[in-house]
């Protein structure tokens, strides 16, 4: 019951403030030390409540003030963005985009023709062997820090998603014969 009313009371702490707060960070690695961006997350929802107690943050720190990043109608979104290969994860990114700027310009045209649904993950072939996935949610529909963690309701994590996603993606490429898998 507790965790139930302290939910609640997040989500309407949330809906009340104007800023579109989301999680950011990245990795170059998914060895086991080197993931932090992908694991660490207890230490998302340490800074993720320290601004929620504060209404303050570091931008050096897991949190960042996504409100007016970038132009047009996804502008404030937050999202989740990594590079697969066959040696697994070399790009991981928690941040902010406005629907068009994920990672490099070279990797961003795979995106350009997509209208990335709210909450919902899109993956293209990459070239050389790797898979970009990206998934966008909108902090004024799910609430602020969506690219993240939801321990307190049991859910399951964009990530996870992300992951069940790539895995799907790199399965239908390999069919086509895009993708070899050693």
């Amino acid at each position: 019951m507790k965790i139930i009313i302290n939910l609640g009371l997040l989500l309407a702490i949330s809906q009340i403030t104007e800023s579109s707060m989301c999680y950011f960070c990245s990795d170059t690695s998914g060895a086991k030390g080197r993931n932090s961006c992908q694991t660490w997350v207890r230490t998302m929802n340490y800074y993720r409540k320290k601004f929620l107690d504060t209404k303050k943050f570091s931008t050096e720190k897991y949190v960042k003030n996504c409100t007016g990043f970038g132009s047009g109608d996804r502008r404030g979104a937050c999202m989740i963005a990594s590079i697969e290969g066959q040696n697994g994860v070399s790009s991981f990114i928690r941040g902010c985009t406005d629907g068009t700027t994920f990672f490099s310009e070279d990797i961003d045209t795979h995106f350009k023709d997509n209208t990335l649904q709210d909450n919902q993950t899109a993956c293209h072939y990459a070239g050389q062997g790797y898979l970009a996935c990206v998934t966008v949610c909108s902090p004024a529909v799910h609430g602020d820090f969506c690219n993240g963690y939801i321990i307190a309701a049991q859910t399951r994590c964009a990530y996870d998603i992300m992951l069940i996603t790539s895995l799907i993606c790199m399965l239908i490429l390999k069919h086509f014969g895009l993708l070899t898998i050693h």
